[in-house]
């Protein structure tokens, strides 16, 4: 399975100036969850339904009086040179012993499609199923959305378990329109861009 990885931050000997193929990238391997933010976005990590595998980046902040884990996936190769596409998991409280997902948005066509409440049958247990369809919207954009069918899970890594030459790298490469979704300056923005407006001020 070819793994979709952003080479700049994966060469961690040479911080993010270093580029490999995407092919030759090996993804980082999950860490441990530690503290209550880490252990509930392996929780409710997604499976993605995809033809070829991808790493998957979280970040996760209160928003609103609500819980949001932003899981966020590269696609290089594809029709366009740069591609983020990105779901946010609203919980009601990750401290809680059984947090409960309040909503779900995916990206599509540079904006966000929102479910609140989300489909049971969207999920496998606790994580919600995730489709990359190429199909979503039109043109060449691409996008993410529910589905009922399984997929695979890809090691989570979040955005404060990176290396700093890795959060450097994607804090400061250039992908032109597809920006980090989850990068400082953008995370806030996108959780509010977002937000299910059944639940959410």
């Amino acid at each position: 399975m070819i793994l979709h990885m952003l080479a700049t931050i994966a060469s961690l000997a040479a911080a993010y100036a270093a580029v490999i193929d995407y092919n030759e990238i090996e993804p980082f391997a999950q860490p441990e969850a530690v503290t209550v933010s880490e252990k509930a976005a392996v929780k409710f990590k997604p499976q993605l339904r995809i033809s070829d595998g991808s790493q998957v980046y979280g970040r996760s902040a209160w928003h609103n009086n609500v819980w949001a884990i932003m899981y966020a996936w590269y696609f290089p190769n594809d029709e366009v040179t740069h591609n983020w596409e990105n779901i946010v998991v609203w919980i009601d409280n990750p401290a809680l012993e059984e947090p409960k997902v309040l909503g779900i948005s995916t990206t599509s066509g540079g904006g966000y499609v929102r479910y609140s409440p989300p489909e049971k049958s969207d999920f496998d247990g606790d994580g919600p199923q995730i489709n990359y369809d190429v199909e979503s919207s039109t043109s060449y954009h691409h996008g993410l959305d529910t589905t009922s069918r399984g997929g695979d899970f890809q090691d989570l890594i979040m955005w404060d378990q990176l290396t700093e030459e890795a959060r450097a790298a994607l804090q400061n490469t250039n992908f032109g329109e597809a920006a980090v979704p989850f990068k400082d300056g953008n995370f806030t923005a996108n959780l509010a861009f977002a937000k299910p407006y059944t639940f959410l001020n």
